[in-house]
Protein backbone atom coordinates (compact mmCIF):
# COMPACT_ATOMS: atom_id res chain seq x y z
CA UNK A 1 0.00 0.00 0.00
CA UNK A 2 3.07 2.24 0.96
CA UNK A 3 4.55 2.57 -2.51
CA UNK A 4 0.32 3.10 -4.01
CA UNK A 5 -0.07 6.30 -1.26
CA UNK A 6 3.77 7.78 -2.38
CA UNK A 7 2.66 7.01 -5.99
CA UNK A 8 -0.55 9.24 -5.44
CA UNK A 9 0.42 11.69 -2.12
CA UNK A 10 -2.34 10.36 -0.16
CA UNK A 11 -2.15 8.96 3.46
CA UNK A 12 -3.73 5.86 3.96
CA UNK A 13 -4.07 4.63 7.89
CA UNK A 14 -5.81 1.14 7.47
CA UNK A 15 -4.90 -2.72 7.35
CA UNK A 16 -2.02 -2.91 4.50
CA UNK A 17 -3.02 -6.63 3.49
CA UNK A 18 -7.00 -5.47 2.75
CA UNK A 19 -8.44 -4.69 -0.69
CA UNK A 20 -9.50 -0.68 -0.32
CA UNK A 21 -11.43 1.58 -2.87
CA UNK A 22 -9.74 4.78 -3.75
CA UNK A 23 -11.22 7.54 -5.77
CA UNK A 24 -9.93 10.47 -6.49
CA UNK A 25 -12.77 12.66 -5.05
CA UNK A 26 -13.29 10.58 -1.82
CA UNK A 27 -10.05 8.96 -0.84
CA UNK A 28 -9.56 6.20 0.81
CA UNK A 29 -12.99 3.71 1.83
CA UNK A 30 -13.79 0.13 1.82
CA UNK A 31 -13.42 -1.82 -1.10
CA UNK A 32 -17.61 -3.05 -0.44
CA UNK A 33 -18.69 0.81 -1.22
CA UNK A 34 -17.33 0.38 -4.63
CA UNK A 35 -20.17 -2.06 -5.33
CA UNK A 36 -22.75 0.39 -4.61
CA UNK A 37 -22.26 3.16 -7.37
CA UNK A 38 -22.65 2.80 -10.90
CA UNK A 39 -19.82 0.50 -12.50
CA UNK A 40 -17.61 3.08 -14.35
CA UNK A 41 -16.66 2.47 -17.80
CA UNK A 42 -13.12 1.57 -16.42
CA UNK A 43 -11.13 0.08 -13.42
CA UNK A 44 -7.98 0.36 -12.19
CA UNK A 45 -7.16 -2.79 -9.91
CA UNK A 46 -3.83 -2.30 -7.77
CA UNK A 47 -2.88 -5.53 -6.21
CA UNK A 48 -0.04 -6.76 -4.29
CA UNK A 49 1.97 -9.88 -5.23
CA UNK A 50 2.70 -10.40 -1.65
CA UNK A 51 1.25 -10.15 1.93
CA UNK A 52 -2.29 -9.73 0.73
CA UNK A 53 -5.07 -11.98 2.25
CA UNK A 54 -5.82 -13.77 -1.16
CA UNK A 55 -8.88 -15.19 0.38
CA UNK A 56 -11.09 -11.77 0.60
CA UNK A 57 -9.22 -10.63 -2.70
CA UNK A 58 -10.39 -13.67 -4.52
CA UNK A 59 -13.86 -12.63 -2.87
CA UNK A 60 -13.32 -9.27 -4.46
CA UNK A 61 -12.30 -10.40 -7.53
CA UNK A 62 -15.62 -12.43 -8.17
CA UNK A 63 -17.45 -9.17 -7.55
CA UNK A 64 -15.54 -7.26 -9.71
CA UNK A 65 -16.18 -10.21 -12.03
CA UNK A 66 -20.10 -9.44 -11.99
CA UNK A 67 -19.94 -6.22 -11.50
CA UNK A 68 -17.56 -4.99 -14.01
CA UNK A 69 -19.19 -7.06 -16.72
CA UNK A 70 -17.83 -6.19 -20.03
CA UNK A 71 -16.06 -3.52 -19.46
CA UNK A 72 -12.16 -2.35 -19.29
CA UNK A 73 -9.76 -3.67 -16.35
CA UNK A 74 -6.81 -2.70 -15.71
CA UNK A 75 -4.76 -4.98 -12.82
CA UNK A 76 -1.19 -3.55 -11.59
CA UNK A 77 0.15 -6.08 -9.77
CA UNK A 78 2.74 -4.24 -7.01
CA UNK A 79 5.89 -6.68 -6.84
CA UNK A 80 9.12 -4.61 -5.14
CA UNK A 81 11.24 -7.59 -4.75
CA UNK A 82 10.42 -9.79 -7.64
CA UNK A 83 13.89 -10.72 -9.35
CA UNK A 84 15.08 -12.13 -5.92
CA UNK A 85 12.01 -13.92 -4.44
CA UNK A 86 9.50 -15.13 -7.07
CA UNK A 87 5.67 -14.13 -7.32
CA UNK A 88 4.19 -15.22 -3.99
CA UNK A 89 0.76 -14.78 -5.35
CA UNK A 90 -0.73 -18.40 -6.14
CA UNK A 91 -1.42 -19.19 -9.35
CA UNK A 92 -4.56 -19.60 -9.35
CA UNK A 93 -5.20 -16.09 -8.21
CA UNK A 94 -3.21 -14.74 -10.82
CA UNK A 95 -5.22 -16.93 -13.27
CA UNK A 96 -8.35 -15.29 -11.84
CA UNK A 97 -6.89 -11.94 -12.30
CA UNK A 98 -6.02 -13.03 -15.72
CA UNK A 99 -9.24 -14.00 -16.88
CA UNK A 100 -10.88 -10.48 -15.45
CA UNK A 101 -8.65 -8.04 -16.51
CA UNK A 102 -8.36 -6.74 -19.66
CA UNK A 103 -4.78 -6.09 -18.98
CA UNK A 104 -2.34 -7.17 -16.92
CA UNK A 105 0.84 -4.90 -15.65
CA UNK A 106 3.39 -5.59 -13.20
CA UNK A 107 5.24 -2.87 -11.64
CA UNK A 108 8.26 -3.00 -9.59
CA UNK A 109 8.65 0.36 -7.82
CA UNK A 110 7.25 3.37 -7.16
CA UNK A 111 8.28 4.84 -11.04
CA UNK A 112 6.88 2.16 -12.90
CA UNK A 113 3.65 2.62 -10.74
CA UNK A 114 3.47 6.36 -11.44
CA UNK A 115 4.27 5.88 -15.51
CA UNK A 116 1.25 3.14 -15.61
CA UNK A 117 -1.20 5.34 -13.44
CA UNK A 118 -0.08 8.50 -15.92
CA UNK A 119 -0.72 6.32 -18.72
CA UNK A 120 -3.93 5.38 -17.86
CA UNK A 121 -4.91 9.11 -16.84
CA UNK A 122 -4.90 8.71 -13.45
CA UNK A 123 -3.90 11.67 -12.02
CA UNK A 124 -5.89 14.76 -13.17
CA UNK A 125 -4.29 17.07 -15.81
CA UNK A 126 -3.12 20.75 -14.02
Amino acid sequence: MGIFTDCIGSDYSGPPSQAVLYTSDEGFGDVDLLFTITPPDFLTFVCPDAGCDEKHLDSVIARIDRWMQHRFITTIMVDLDRSKTGSFTSDQLTGELRRISSQLVWVTDGQDLKEVLTALRFFSES
